[in-house]
């Protein structure tokens, strides 16, 4: 009996203590916690203070790129900050550290550093604004500066209206993807020796008039100089051997010299040059990919090589002032509607009919052909009718 009445007394201290339970107010821990993030120069003067960051978001400095007055001779550049800027869990103050250069050394302000896999750095001047100028140094940290290199998707990255020029350093072995997107004003580059490849969509509308590429690069990559229409001359050395697609499409190309080694022109390479007036073709060229030289109209000329074999489709659509081609017999293959709307054109084939391998509607608009022998070459080497 004594056992049943302890036991019962338990039970009933129980529940009175759940009901005073039930009768406090929720526990304070379950509010959202916040936090302040201080952001600090070097000399503890305060940038920034965020307040209200919610626990496990990443802070974000918004301000302007922090600054250091150096010594005559040196250069202070922001580089990181210290602690490293991990998800908010307390208050946290954030201090600006600087890498220090011998000020001959030392590139623009504002430039973005990233450490690559190999211990070298690429660098971008996306976010410089209010400055014409850009120098790109051959070292940050002690290492290597040997890409230049757009990181963000084409699709998300701001134009810059601002730089006009650029000088690379002789350390940079890589013009990347889109190293110098929409750069508006960019007027005048040095590609230094160093260089081995330009990338896809590099100077995609820039405004220099001409440019010279050095014999170390090997590669261009498509669409590297799109629209770029104050671009009249371009030298392109003889250690390329493919010109990608759309590599120079919709430029302001007057003439152009295919070096001695190219053997391939994609889609669309020499698209939509309006002003392209010469185009000299390599004996080493094989292959002239589709709409190569579509709408050039004011190309006038043009002789395909000895060794070419295939002529894409669209390949000299509506290059209406186009007045004579010369095909040679290595032709084996032409594409659908190659000569559409190539109003003046005249066509000279060494073949003495057409080749199986070419297109029915190869010359859709019946343009005027002389088959091998029904032609010569005059004295100024102009073909001409017997």
């Amino acid at each position: 009996m004594k056992r049943t009445f302890n036991l019962l007394f338990i039970l009933l201290l129980g529940c009175s203590n759940i009901n005073s339970l039930s009768s406090e107010p929720l526990s304070t821990s379950l509010e959202l916690e916040t936090y302040t993030i201080t952001w600090k120069n070097y000399d503890g003067t305060i940038l920034e203070i965020d307040t209200n960051i919610e626990r496990n978001t990443l802070p974000t400095y918004d301000g302007d790129i922090p600054t250091r007055t150096g010594e005559e001779g040196f250069i202070y550049t922001f580089d990181y900050w210290s602690p490293d800027v991990i998800e908010v869990i307390e208050d946290v103050t954030y201090i600006a550290e600087y890498s220090l250069f011998i000020e001959e050394e030392a590139g623009t302000q504002g430039l973005i550093y990233e450490l690559l896999e190999d211990n070298t750095y690429s660098v971008n001047a996306r976010n410089i604004k209010n400055e014409e100028n850009v120098v790109i140094p051959s070292e940050y940290n002690r290492l290597p500066v040997s890409k230049v290199e757009e990181k963000e998707s084409i699709l998300l990255v701001d134009s810059n209206y601002d730089i006009k020029s650029v000088t690379l350093s002789n350390s940079i072995k890589t013009i990347g993807v889109a190293a110098f997107f929409e750069y508006f004003q960019l007027e005048s580059i040095n590609i230094p020796n160093s260089v081995t490849s330009i990338g896809e969509a590099a100077f995609w509308y820039c405004k220099f008039e001409t440019i010279a590429i050095p014999n170390s690069v090997t590669s261009i990559g498509e669409f590297a100089f799109f629209s770029c229409v104050r671009l009249e001359t371009i030298l392109i050395p003889n250690s390329i051997i493919r010109l990608e697609q759309a590599v120079f499409i919709y430029s302001g190309l007057k003439s152009i010299v295919i070096p001695k080694n190219v053997t391939y022109i994609g889609w669309n390479t020499f698209a939509h040059c309006k002003n392209l007036e010469v185009v000299i073709l390599p004996e080493s060229l094989t292959y002239i990919g589709d709409a190569a030289f579509n709408d050039c109209p004011s190309l006038k000329n043009i002789i395909i090589t000895s060794n070419v074999e295939y002529i894409g489709g669209d390949a000299f659509y509506q290059c209406l002032n186009l007045e004579y081609i010369i095909i040679p017999l290595s032709v084996i293959n032409i594409g659908n509607w190659t000569f559409q709307y190539c109003n003046n054109l005249t066509i000279y084939s060494e073949h003495l009919s057409k080749p199986n391998g070419w297109s029915s509607v190869w010359n859709y608009d019946n343009r005027p052909i002389y088959w091998g022998g029904e032609w010569h070459l005059d004295e100024n080497n102009i073909p001409t009718p017997n």
